[in-house]
């Protein structure tokens, strides 16, 4: 397992927030961990990792803990801790999750998304060129799931539904080529459905989208069904 000093390029200083310094560091850390700037089997250096926020360790050490706590941290037999493992089994488990639930989040949503924001993404993720559609299109994409977790106006529901997301993201698996254009217009029809108020159409149309990346990822991996 290879161990990574922060550097500058993947770490900068925290700016002032709400919630306190551990609740700041903790939120940063979470991010670079579902971006995988902090990779699965990375190891967290406290030193490092304080130096690089600016911060002092005991802030550190609590927002590493809740991490730990939460599961996308792992402790390994020296001590350390490290960004957990995420493997084709669980990305399949946790997309069966997302398959039972945001299609209902989805159908919540509708209505309750504004319009001006809707017609932004939509026409941004219309404009993208199919050539050079990678992070920009999944940005994209995913700020539509955000959407859906905001706006379906159940707590619980959204806190599981973004959990999974997270997990499935800090996996290198989860990177399906070759349906851009299928995704987009899925993503399209999503936003449409969430626009008209449409219940039904939110729900059909967040599930096909879902059966499709199950079915593109099990296609791009080669894993049977």
């Amino acid at each position: 397992m290879s161990f990574e000093e922060p550097t500058s390029s993947n770490i900068v200083p925290l700016p002032p927030a709400e919630g306190g310094i551990t609740a700041q560091v903790y939120q940063r850390l979470l991010q670079g961990i579902e971006r995988r700037d902090y990779r699965p089997g990375r190891q967290m250096d406290e030193r490092g990792l304080a130096e690089a926020m600016s911060v002092s360790r005991t802030p550190l050490r609590n927002a590493l803990s809740r991490l730990l706590g939460e599961g996308y941290l792992e402790r390994l037999p020296n001590g350390s801790l490290a960004v957990c493992e995420v493997g084709a089994d669980e990305v399949l488990e946790l997309l069966a999750v997302r398959q039972l639930l945001e299609p209902e989040a989805a159908a919540q949503a509708a209505g309750r998304v504004a319009l001006d924001v809707a017609i932004s993404l939509r026409r941004q993720l219309l404009e993208v060129d199919p050539r050079d559609s990678g992070p920009l299109a999944w940005q994209l994409g995913d700020r539509i799931h955000d959407l859906v977790v905001e706006h379906c106006g159940n707590q619980s529901l959204a806190r599981i539904v973004i959990d999974a997301r997270r997990r499935i993201h800090m996996s290198p698996l989860e990177e399906v080529s070759g349906r851009f254009e299928t995704a987009r217009a899925e993503h399209v029809a999503i936003l449409d459905a969430l626009v008209r108020g449409d219940r039904d159409e939110a729900r059909r149309a967040m599930a096909v989208h879902l059966a499709n990346s199950r079915a593109g990822f099990l296609a791009t991996f080669g894993i049977g069904q």
